[in-house]
């Protein structure tokens, strides 16, 4: 393809495979910046040839495919970061040897908060409930400050999949909020999640197919990193509500509500 030339919208493919009774489902076109259908994106493919990531490649039928619901949003509830806070967490890339970057799909600063609840797939019309829960919390909460801390990974730093830096400062006010909005949420339904609330800032997740000992090198690397001193504050004012949308350049967040603490 020649320097210039527009690609046109993309779409995915898939390869040849055994039809079922009524064929492979034909595949829908995207073009850039536009959001992909629920019923179109399966298991994420990262660093497969001729795939996409958020694509399967493989064959996919109607049979297979859970009916497409618009009704449905993916939503979490978070706070925001300040701009120096992004800065010091998008840097933490570039302390990362250059040779061993590319096995990290690193988050964009726009993508940076620090979540208080995954809601997941949610009904629109919960959206009005949801924000009531916010505001009963964070009206008993008052403003506080968090500090950006070291660095850490999931599971662990010697074969890590996710990347993060930690918290510190006023982290009990953090979870006695995080722990009201919990209660709110339960008196209308939404059932908590089994896991204790861990609060961290994701600034990279492990390329699929990186062999454990590039993941090792990964994690050796990252252990090292020292974010600026004296570490950025994030102020801790408001509950956001945000949907995910799943756009063919990758996710966009989108504010739905907004409850200020105090």
């Amino acid at each position: 393809m020649g320097a210039g030339s527009n690609p046109g919208p993309f779409v995915p493919q898939s390869p040849p495979g055994p039809a079922g009774p009524s064929g492979p489902r034909a595949p829908q076109s995207y073009a850039p910046g536009q959001e992909i259908r629920r019923r179109d994106f399966h298991a994420p493919t990262v660093n497969r040839p001729g795939g996409r990531p958020g694509f399967n490649p493989g064959p996919v039928r109607d049979s297979q495919v859970p009916e497409s619901r618009d009704d449905l949003w993916r939503m979490f509830i978070a706070t925001d970061l300040s701009s120096e806070a992004k800065a010091a967490l998008t840097g933490t890339a570039w302390k990362v040897p250059e040779f061993l970057r590319p096995n990290v799909r690193w988050s964009r600063a726009e993508m940076m908060h620090l979540t208080l609840r995954f809601l997941g797939d949610t009904d629109q019309d919960r959206i009005d409930a949801i924000t009531e829960c916010m505001s009963e919390a964070a009206s008993r909460s008052g403003k506080f400050t968090l500090r950006l801390d070291d660095t850490g990974a999931f599971p662990d730093l010697r074969q890590p999949k996710v990347l993060w830096v930690g918290i510190k400062g006023e982290v009990d006010r953090l979870h006695m909020l995080q722990a009201r909005l919990e209660g709110s949420l339960e008196r209308i339904g939404v059932v908590g999640e089994d896991r204790r609330y861990n609060p961290h800032l994701t600034v990279g997740r492990l390329q699929r197919e990186v062999p454990p000992f590039a993941a090792g090198q990964i994690g050796q690397a990252f252990a090292h990193v020292r974010l600026p001193e004296p570490r950025p504050d994030i102020q801790v004012d408001s509950l956001v509500l945000y949907r995910s949308r799943l756009m063919v350049d990758g996710p966009r967040y989108e504010e739905l509500a907004r409850a200020p603490l105090g």
